[in-house]
């Protein structure tokens, strides 16, 4: 198997992109463990799995069940010695929560319809998923890559966009409730408001309602 963080494709791109052909960007999927035994069960029978004893998680492999996925560069596009290479690495943190790192927006949509066909959700659960907002530059070093991941989703704190909005919206309010006053009291025949709102979410939410998964950006 290949471990594509060797391979950063510095031609005439500008940004980092994977072997696979999308623009580098760490995403992580969260996962409920409802049957652990059952779980591991289930991935030493798929053969595009394979565990990994020097990184201590299992290997997504775009290999044998996997090879049908389609990516910006499928499978029949990627050099032979480069294959299998490894679309993202699966992490039992404990009983009950399982995580999915790769390395591409479109993996991530591609990991969720697949694990979803693959492993049963009595077995695991998607909870939710998050991406890291930006792209980055094609000079990015290998262990910038490697790195990613636990720093953006570790250490970093996680920002929900709509409830910061909120509050910091709940702090104008109240500080700025002694100026409205004084405007109304100088405006009081003709009193004019405006209120503008421009939201960048950074987080991706899955919602899973009726069996269904929707993404919410």
């Amino acid at each position: 198997m290949f471990e594509e963080s060797k391979f950063v494709k510095k031609q005439k791109e500008a940004m980092a992109c994977t072997m696979t052909g999308e623009p580098y960007q760490p995403v992580r999927l969260y996962y409920q463990i409802k049957q652990k035994n059952a779980l591991l069960g289930r991935f030493k029978r798929l053969r595009c799995i394979d565990f990994a004893p020097t990184k201590n998680c299992w290997v997504w492999l775009y290999h044998e069940e996997a090879k049908k996925l389609k990516f910006t560069k499928s499978y029949g596009e990627l050099p032979k010695e480069y294959r299998p290479i490894i679309l993202g690495y699966l992490r039992v943190k404990n009983e009950s929560e399982l995580l999915v790192d790769v390395r591409s927006f479109q993996r991530g949509i591609q990991a969720i319809l697949f694990f979803d066909q693959k492993i049963n959700r009595r077995l695991a659960r998607l909870e939710k998923m998050r991406i890291v907002n930006k792209l980055f530059p094609a000079s990015i070093s290998q262990s910038e890559m490697w790195g990613h991941h636990r720093e953006f989703f570790e250490e970093r704190e996680v920002v929900n966009p709509q409830e910061k909005v909120k509050e910091l919206l709940k702090i104008a309010e109240e500080q700025e409730e002694r100026k409205r006053k004084e405007l109304l009291e100088s405006h009081s025949n003709s009193p004019r408001w405006r209120s503008r709102s421009g939201i960048g979410d950074g987080e991706i939410e899955i919602a899973i309602a009726s069996g269904q998964y929707s993404i919410k950006l």
